[in-house]
């Protein structure tokens, strides 16, 4: 889809001795794509005159990369349709759960006929079960995805941040964190009081997206000269 909202797993986290030991945020770090979104969001903070917030929140435990990536996602799910997904119908969509688990059980009964390994291949067993939880993980996803307005890629957005400040310092920090988001969104006026009310009518919302990613590298920049126009009319 459009943008990927995703679960740390055991493999990514490297809880195992042969498998990745990078986590989410520092795979994001590493791609050439993010240093463009991380000078975007920075360039808002800093024009809106936000990084004492960001600073504070370092300062509590926070990481700043991890803060500036789930920034970039608020900024770059902000008016997309998750529902789109280039070259896909909705009906393929829909059914790609039904046909990973189709092909996880392949693998199994292919590997019970062939136990055929080479040196960098997975093992077919573990490559089933990835599989089948990644397809029971996606029909959560669709279910949320279809059955909500298209908003809802933008309110996930919020709630992985939310969720990564409280998790990280054991507060919410409504102050710093609105002051972020209103920088990122060229909304100034958005104070504590309204992303505290924002948290209280999502509160099933962040449920959901406790531990998960959006990746804001799966999306284009907004245009640039977009940024310029709207930058000169703070400014004045």
């Amino acid at each position: 889809m459009n943008g990927r909202a995703f679960r740390p797993s055991p493999e990514q986290n490297g809880s195992q001795g042969d498998v990745i030991r990078e986590t989410p945020d520092s795979q994001i770090t590493k791609l050439r794509s993010w240093e463009p979104w991380r000078r975007l969001v920075l360039k808002r903070i800093t024009l809106e005159g936000a990084t004492s917030a960001l600073k504070k929140l370092v300062e509590k435990g926070c990481s700043e990369e991890a803060i500036l990536i789930r920034l970039a996602a608020v900024v770059a799910t902000l008016g997309a349709d998750p529902r789109n997904v280039d070259g896909m119908t909705e009906h393929v969509v829909k059914a790609a759960p039904d046909k990973l688990r189709s092909t996880a059980e392949l693998v199994r009964r292919l590997n019970d006929h062939f136990p055929v390994r080479t040196k960098d291949s997975i093992d077919p067993d573990r490559l089933a079960k990835l599989l089948s939880t990644f397809a029971d993980r996606f029909s959560e996803v669709i279910k949320a995805v279809f059955d909500t307005p298209s908003s809802y890629l933008h309110n996930l957005a919020i709630c992985i941040l939310v969720n990564y400040v409280d998790e990280t310092t054991r507060k919410f920090r409504d102050k710093d964190v609105s002051a972020l988001i209103g920088a990122v969104l060229h909304k100034r006026d958005y104070a504590a009081h309204n992303l505290d009310q924002w948290r209280n009518d999502h509160k099933k919302d962040l449920a959901v997206a406790a531990g998960s990613l959006i990746n804001p590298c799966t999306f284009p920049l907004p245009r640039q000269a977009t940024i310029a126009r709207s930058e000169r009319s703070k400014s004045r």
